[in-house]
């Protein structure tokens, strides 16, 4: 009997310190004895006759250090139960190749285990939130240590940043295994589905090991993202239609297609380091595309809405490359009780706010944080059917301005025609493609020429002369969420990705722990991309997330943004009795501080 077997060579190798092995009581963890005894070597025993070390939630550091049939549990440091089976059959879809090499006959089995395969697979996107997450493994492995050995993050955690060393937040959720299918299971409650948009990170710990007691030949990590919930982007793209701005891109006289606006992905890849070369293709089309992301609160909507360039240029010198991968925009504040109140735009180093005639909303004073004045009141027509701003985007540098608004010495780059034609130079009307959802709108690099020459009677407000008619090219929609958000991690090619950032920062490390404090705002520590990649070494352009306001030591970069609830309040005050106080942090939906509860009262999904 193998308990008989045991204790006889314990009382071999130490010479005599087991005298109570005589006792006929197996065992395989102390409750199994008897009144006071415990278990040792599937024998109770007498604990004045045991020797520290072997027995069941001892300390160790190996499976040496414990007596079987237990092993070491090298998470919590102690001796365990370990899984009793002696073999397993593989599965039977695979192969000797899957198995890697068998033992000789007779011989130790000393092949590691290794993972043959999991589902999602590594870098995976669109992951359903609700489906089992498995792991399939070359042989039988210790079913008392897969659940300590397979463990789900939160890679948008501040705690589990990719980079950060060891990950610390486990999501505790339950691993089951088969040995007939050599699979564990990580099965996702129904109730607590994975948040979606979410990038997660699947760790195989070196705990695993094979019943004869091999180890992992190597620890993977897997990382996959969950999909966007589609209910929420249907009805989030419908708001950002019905507020979508017109767009009036200046460019160069010959039309450069630099100053076109398109989709980051208009070459049909992700990888920024080739979007320079790629424009200048005679066949590259580059589709009239605005990046839109709505982020809710109980009282407002703020739409975001982001233009892509592939690169930025000197005003005077279109070969003299600024950046690489420009995005710009602007956000509409929507009150939910009172409609349209202002649009702020993003200059490249702050950001304007702009309004229209008796809304009930005023800038806070510069003094208080605020941005002091409206850059321009508009009367309420510039408003197309009350809802749509007017945009304008300068030739080469692409900062996003308002129509109309009135420029000083250091604003040139915003500077614009009087009349809504381009007299200067040549460029394109875009217009919101409304339509349909999800629809991609005309290529703007059809029109030979877009100069304001041709047209018998000026065009309608919206349009403009392009080859002897007065017309507009449509632009379509693309979710910045599901779009690049879902790519957030992709940072390099060495899983087989493509390079779409170059580095990361911290959001809120550039505040002082004292102004965190004061400020109290979610999301500290949380992890960001800050550049797109490109071929320049220094100048790439960088994400609506990154964008930083320099003239407000309170407003962190990325927080016009990430927090928009924040920095309106920062910026501007509603005169009709300003909400904030009362819903300082009541946001539905914000993807990027992991919020989505649209089901609370006050919010859409109710």
């Amino acid at each position: 009997m193998r308990s008989r077997w045991l204790c006889g060579l314990g009382l071999l190798l130490v010479g005599g310190l087991l005298p109570s092995c005589s006792d006929d009581t197996e065992c395989s963890v102390n409750e199994d004895c008897p009144g006071d005894q415990v278990c040792r070597s599937n024998n109770c025993v007498p604990p004045e006759e045991t020797p520290d070390g072997g027995n069941l939630g001892d300390t160790c550091t190996l499976d040496t250090d414990c007596d079987p049939p237990l092993v070491c549990d090298r998470v919590a440091k102690q001796c365990r139960k370990a899984d009793d089976t002696d073999g397993g059959v593989p599965p039977t879809d695979l192969g000797p190749e899957d198995q890697g090499p068998q033992p000789q006959d007779g011989g130790p089995d000393k092949i590691k285990p290794r993972v043959v395969s999991t589902v999602p697979a590594d870098q995976s996107r669109g992951v359903d939130p609700t489906a089992a997450i498995k792991v399939v493994f070359s042989e039988p492995v210790r079913e008392a240590i897969v659940e300590a050995g397979i463990v789900l993050f939160n890679s948008n955690d501040p705690a589990n940043v990719a980079d950060s060393g060891s990950p610390q937040l486990g999501l505790g959720l339950p691993v089951s295994y088969d040995a007939a299918t050599l699979t564990a299971t990580i099965q996702i409650p129904a109730a607590q589905p994975l948040r979606p948009y979410t990038t997660y990170k699947l760790t195989v710990r070196e705990e695993i090991k094979d019943t004869e007691g091999n180890f992992l030949e190597e620890f993977p990590d897997i990382f996959f993202t969950t999909a966007p919930d589609s209910t929420a982007e249907s009805f989030y793209e419908t708001i950002a239609r019905e507020y979508a701005p017109y767009i009036y891109q200046e460019a160069a006289r010959d039309l450069k297609k630099a100053d076109y606006i398109t989709s980051y992905d208009f070459d049909g890849k992700w990888n920024g380091e080739r979007k320079y070369t790629a424009w200048q293709q005679p066949n590259a089309k580059l589709n009239a595309t605005v990046y839109w992301n709505v982020t809710e609160t109980k009282t407002h909507y703020f739409i975001t809405y982001i233009t892509y360039h592939p690169y930025d240029y000197d005003q005077t010198n279109v070969e003299a490359r600024l950046r690489d991968n420009g995005m710009s925009g602007s956000q509409v504040i929507v009150s939910k009780e009172r409609g349209w109140l202002a649009v702020e735009t993003y200059n490249g180093e702050g950001f304007w706010a702009f309004t229209v005639e008796n809304k009930a909303i005023e800038p806070r004073p510069a003094n208080d944080g605020g941005i002091g004045e409206f850059k321009k009141t508009f009367e309420a027509g510039w408003l197309l059917e009350g809802r749509h701003f007017q945009s304008f985007i300068p030739r080469g540098t692409h900062e996003s301005c308002a129509w109309g608004h009135e420029t000083g010495a250091l604003e040139l780059r915003c500077r614009q025609p009087n009349a809504m034609q381009f007299t200067q130079s040549s460029g394109v009307a875009y217009a919101p493609n409304l339509p349909a959802a999800g629809t991609t709108g005309e290529d703007p690099g059809r029109p030979s020429n877009c100069a304001t020459q041709g047209c018998a009677d000026p065009c309608p407000t919206g349009q403009i002369c392009c080859a002897g008619a007065c017309r507009t090219i449509p632009y379509g929609f693309r979710s910045l969420a599901a779009e690049l958000w879902t790519r957030a991690k992709e940072f390099d090619t060495a899983t087989g990705q493509e390079v779409i950032w170059s580095s990361r920062f911290t959001y809120q490390e550039d505040l002082s722990a004292e102004q965190r404090r004061e400020i109290g705002r979610p999301g500290y520590g949380l992890p960001f991309p800050r550049f797109l990649a490109g071929t320049l070494d220094d100048s790439m352009g960088q994400p609506p997330w990154a964008w930083d306001d320099n003239t407000d030591s309170k407003v962190s970069r990325g927080m016009w943004f990430i927090d928009p609830a924040y920095a309106f309040h920062r910026h501007l005050k509603e005169t009709a009795g300003d909400a904030w106080a009362e819903r300082a942090t009541d946001y539905c939906w914000n993807v990027y501080l992991g919020i989505f509860a649209r089901n609370q009262e006050g919010c859409s999904g109710r």
